[in-house]
């Protein structure tokens, strides 16, 4: 069978791989690490493959064809059976959450919350919101927060520990969570939505 592959790195040193089939109007994912040859989880969602975007400005992803690897035959859990019910079917961005788990059990790099820390301060734009982290621990978000996926306060306190931003209001009282895939000198990684990857944040 054949599968299009992509290899996603994220915290500092660790990657998944992601693999579709495509066929009428449905796709299958498998996600695992192929370098240890587990594959964690498949599951079918419908859709195109060209509706899965790398991020959200729609740049595509660069695919890799390949034969489905002999691990992905026997993935540990399996949904494709009884995941496609009328009414409730998941689309591709539903993705997003297989990958996000996958890297869930692959990461190794304990070092990465402290790897944040040390370089989220600054500005960050996408092109409906700016990020700004103070060294304070303040940050501020200005614009839309939809790229953040959740309704994080506008303004407060930012903390990171296992691999999550936390988003606390000034009180610390109330707040939001969110998932860091990567972090770099010059761009900030979140999960995406809307059938994209990705969400990325560049230095301003």
């Amino acid at each position: 069978m054949v599968s299009h592959h992509i290899t996603l790195p994220f915290a500092r040193k660790d990657t998944v791989d992601l693999y579709v089939c495509e066929k009428s109007g449905e796709l299958d994912i498998f996600t695992g690490n192929a370098p240890t040859r587990e594959c964690f989880w498949a599951s079918r969602v419908i859709g195109r493959l060209k509706d899965v975007y790398f991020d959200q400005r729609k740049n595509l992803v660069p695919w890799e064809i390949v034969p489905l690897p002999d691990f992905c035959r026997s993935p540990e859990g399996d949904s494709r059976h009884n995941q496609i019910v009328d009414g409730h079917e998941p689309t591709v961005d539903h993705i997003r959450y297989d990958v996000a788990n996958a890297m869930n059990r692959v990461i190794q790099d304990r070092g990465f919350s402290r790897f944040v820390k040390k370089h989220l301060v600054g500005s960050w734009e996408a092109e409906d919101s700016k990020l700004q982290f103070f060294s304070d621990g303040n940050y501020r978000i200005v614009e839309s927060a939809r790229p953040l996926l959740y309704a994080a306060p506008e303004k407060g306190r930012w903390s990171v520990g296992g691999r999550m931003l936390y988003l606390m209001t000034e009180a610390n009282d109330r707040g939001e969570r969110i998932a860091l895939v990567s972090i770099s000198e010059s761009e900030l990684r979140f999960h995406g939505r809307d059938g994209a990857l990705f969400h990325i944040y560049r230095r301003a």
